[in-house]
């Protein structure tokens, strides 16, 4: 069984499920201090399969012509299960791309449009890469630097009245564990604290009109699967 498991926005909180499907938080734990709760979160995992598209036989013409030369028949293409990512500025991978969707498509989402940035995709995916090689779980990485920080330093100008200390988050969200997408999706909806970033449920999370998605596999480290979403918005 594999442990899984979340961190929200703003406040550094561990989240595991217990017997009755209840989210528990443990508050400023780091991944080698934590206790252990291997738990399955519920997952919506399926593959639906693709259609083909249909082969069109032409309409024959009333004026009598020759018979043409027979063509090859083109190949069916198949139908995404998915709309792509199409916002060229960001180079994602085919995973990161899934949880985009999901966060971009969500039926709650309540931001009227969200950008993919290629800063906040950068340290999104250095941030999931650097917790498993580094062995932590948490906003703040072993060297006191939160990811305000570390977008503020990549050349993304925040807002002034972000917390623009070093260990200031205003916008990340965190997953561990979750072998898939709609598997970290769903843990993180399953948190009030997630819903509320992830959605931008309140003024400040929904004027973040930029996001960035990370994601890291590492089959050796603890949680081999390391997921981070950032929201964001420039500075005027």
């Amino acid at each position: 069984m594999k442990l899984a498991r979340v961190c929200c926005i703003g406040i550094v909180l561990l989240a595991y499920l217990v017997p009755g499907g209840q989210l528990h938080f443990l508050r400023g734990v780091r991944a080698q201090d934590a206790v252990r709760h291997e738990v399955f979160l519920p997952m919506v995992v399926g593959d639906p399969g693709t259609e083909l598209l249909p082969t069109l036989t032409p309409i024959p013409t009333r004026t009598p012509t020759k018979t043409p030369a027979p063509t090859a028949t083109p190949t069916a293409t198949p139908l995404p299960t998915r709309p792509p990512v199409t916002d060229p500025n960001c180079d994602l991978l085919d995973v990161e791309a899934e949880l985009a969707v999901l966060l971009r498509e969500s039926p709650g989402q309540q931001r009227p449009s969200l950008v993919c940035n290629t800063i906040l995709s950068t340290v999104a995916r250095a941030r999931a890469r650097d917790m498993a090689e580094r062995d932590y779980f948490d906003h703040i990485n072993p060297d006191g630097i939160g990811p305000n920080y570390l977008v503020l330093s990549a050349g993304y100008p925040l807002p002034a009245y972000y917390d623009l200390s070093q260990t200031g988050n205003n916008i990340e969200s965190i997953g561990a564990g979750h072998p898939t997408p709609d598997a970290v999706w769903a843990a993180w909806m399953a948190s009030s604290y997630h819903r509320i970033h992830l959605l931008g449920s309140n003024q400040f999370f929904g004027d973040q009109d930029e996001y960035g998605v990370g994601y890291h596999h590492d089959p050796q480290s603890r949680y081999r699967h390391y997921w981070v979403v950032i929201t964001a918005r420039q500075a005027e």
